[in-house]
């Protein structure tokens, strides 16, 4: 749950690269 705020925060495309990761 955490980790979700820390993604929203730094960006929504950052999203699909760290789920790529």
């Amino acid at each position: 749950m955490e980790n979700e705020m820390d993604t929203v925060q730094s960006s929504p495309e950052d999203l699909l690269p760290r789920e790529d990761l």
